[in-house]
């Protein structure tokens, strides 16, 4: 995992470090959603000479989820775009894994952690591959966001959906 040291904390004008949002979170594609007890473990892609190898797997709080991504707390920052695999633990069910790049970071606003962290998860296909969800975690993900997810925010994304968003068949 890159870790930054704590001077220039948010890494202002450095291109290997998320963007800073912590005063706005921009737009979001699908609404996010709590999971209580949900856990995320992070495995960050290293470059070894000439290879990429998976760094060892590390845990950490899951703030929220979405169909697009996930928030979790940290106390260090990744590199902006860092490949990683994410795995979604839930409690009483099968974990979720999902290849993501890291896309922004922001204060935490609590005391034991520094960092909240985003991720984007890589598009869903029918066929999982470097570049591709299997469309099956996409569609986990969307049974989750309607048993914690607010009834009436689904209700816009549906209407958003009908206008051209993608939706895995």
């Amino acid at each position: 995992m890159f870790h930054l040291p704590m001077s220039g904390l948010f890494g202002r004008g450095r291109k290997d470090v998320a963007e800073d949002r912590t005063a706005d979170q921009g737009e979001r594609s699908y609404q996010r959603f709590t999971v209580p007890g949900a856990q995320a473990g992070i495995r960050v892609m290293k470059k070894k000479g000439f290879r990429r190898v998976l760094g060892e797997m590390e845990y950490f709080p899951l703030s929220d989820i979405s169909r697009g991504g996930l928030r979790f707390a940290s106390n260090c920052l990744f590199r902006a775009n860092a490949p990683v695999e994410a795995t979604i633990y839930l409690p009483e069910q099968a974990p979720i894994e999902l290849k993501a790049k890291v896309r922004w970071f922001g204060v935490y606003p609590g005391i034991s952690y520094t960092y909240h962290i985003g991720l984007q998860f890589l598009p869903f296909a029918e066929q999982a591959d470097a570049q591709h969800n299997d469309v099956e975690s996409y569609r986990r993900l969307a049974k989750l966001e309607k048993i914690h997810g607010d009834p009436e925010l689904a209700g816009a994304e549906a209407e958003a959906n009908q206008k051209g968003a993608f939706v895995p068949a």
